[in-house]
């Protein structure tokens, strides 16, 4: 009885509990369905502010989303790297990279193209005369392409196995990003009907800063009206859905090519970057931009009309439906990034492409057999003494024994621009 008794107790107070909790629940909605102006809280990486039913405005400041590119995505809802399921020396090695540079990932399964049946292939894709590598290569792509599409994700960004970045990457990213709102904060449009064209300059306090703050000031006068480095934000301010800006379709940072929209040329100019490599270091496939204006240690933002190669990029939600649409549900025969890059030429099919130069993402050649390099292409069967990445000053792979000791001295590539 005694038992009993109190297992009732116990019974009777969880009941009064659950009600209270109920009660509260029913007063809450009814309320906020009595008051049409009841607000809720909106929380930001930033904090949480007050907001307005109704409104897409927090009665406080609105909080800048810029530094998301510094998240565990990049400023991205997801990261994906391409690689094929036996390439485990590959996954490993990007891997460590990704993990010492403080971002996360999922692996997409590369393709093997001899096993795709031909009905799988784009209308007027000629099988006998496109290898069955440059096929694999292709649908890899498209499959990237797909996640986002099925999985709806806002924007992803996708490395392939063997790409290498600065071990300044987000910094690098946070760059980055200024440049492309300010790229895409006017339309064509808009720029046309400008006759100057301006070019807007990354500013800071100190030309002598280190790689992690290596953005420092230009002329006050060259970019006068085109104010893009400021932090401060007021109510009035309505942040974009990216970090990145929005209004783009594909964001380009590892490429062997890249050239600038004719029909729009501004560029945002990054001056006194110790990150960039020497003219003389740089190594590309196609067009690059001319940058004889600057100085050597310059990168730049634009909008691209060309490029080369798939390193590195990014794909909006937009940008990932028109490839699909365009790049597999159309007739194509081409090597995948010569299709993209007629996406971006071909103003028809409003793809966006912004695009940095010098790349922030390449190609690293690791040290041993050459033979392990390529999964696409037959490089010889010679050995590499030491391995190397193309343009990237403070490689991440040649830097990974100094990061996990938590050293700063950080081993450069290249040696440092002296400017004029």
């Amino acid at each position: 009885m005694a038992a009993m008794s109190f297992l009732s107790s116990k019974s009777i107070q969880k009941t009064v509990a659950l009600t209270g909790i109920a009660l509260t629940v029913i007063c809450v909605l009814s309320w906020s369905q009595l008051n049409p102006n009841a607000g809720y809280f909106l929380y930001t990486s930033k904090g949480r502010h007050a907001v307005d039913e109704g409104s897409s405005r927090t009665s406080l400041a609105v909080q800048d989303n810029l530094y998301d590119v510094q998240n565990e995505t990049l400023g991205f809802q997801n990261v994906f790297v391409l690689s094929l399921k036996e390439r485990l020396d590959k996954r490993d090695a990007f891997s460590l990279s990704a993990s010492l540079t403080g971002f996360r990932f999922d692996f997409i399964d590369g393709v093997v193209g001899s096993e795709m049946p031909d009905k799988s292939l784009p209308v007027g894709w000629d099988r006998p005369k496109m290898s069955d590598k440059l096929l694999g290569c292709y649908r890899a792509h498209m499959n990237f392409a797909q996640t986002i599409v099925k999985n709806r994700l806002s924007t992803a960004m996708v490395f392939e196995d063997d790409s290498d970045w600065d071990v300044h990457f987000k910094s690098q990213l946070l760059e980055y990003a200024r440049g492309t709102r300010y790229i895409l904060n006017a339309s064509t449009a808009d720029t046309a009907a400008n006759s100057k064209f301006k070019d807007a300059y990354a500013s800071s306090d100190n030309e002598d800063s280190e790689p992690k703050d290596a953005y420092a000031s230009a002329d006050k006068e060259d970019s006068e009206d085109t104010d893009v480095k400021s932090t401060s934000v007021s109510a009035d301010f309505n942040p974009p859905h990216s970090p990145y800006g929005d209004d783009w379709d594909m964001l380009w940072l590892g490429h062997c090519s890249a050239s600038v929209n004719s029909a729009d040329p501004r560029k945002y100019v990054i001056p006194h970057d110790k990150t960039v490599a020497p003219p003389k270091n740089r190594v590309n496939f196609g067009a690059i931009p001319d940058m004889s204006a600057w100085p050597n240690n310059t990168r730049i933002v634009f909008e691209a009309e060309a490029g080369v190669c798939l390193y590195g990029y990014a794909l909006s939600l937009r940008g990932a439906q028109k490839f699909l649409y365009y790049l597999s549900l159309h007739p194509f025969n081409t090597a995948v990034d010569l299709g993209i890059r007629e996406m971006c030429q071909d103003r028809s099919r409003d793809f966006r492409c912004v695009a940095v130069f010098p790349q922030l993402v390449d190609s690293h050649k690791a040290a041993g057999p050459q033979s392990r390099d390529s999964d696409i292409g037959k490089p010889p069967d010679e050995n590499r003494e030491k391995g190397f990445t193309y343009n990237i000053k403070y490689s991440t792979r040649l830097n990974w024994n100094k990061l996990m000791n938590g050293q700063s001295d950080y081993d450069a590539q290249f040696d440092d621009i002296v400017e004029a």
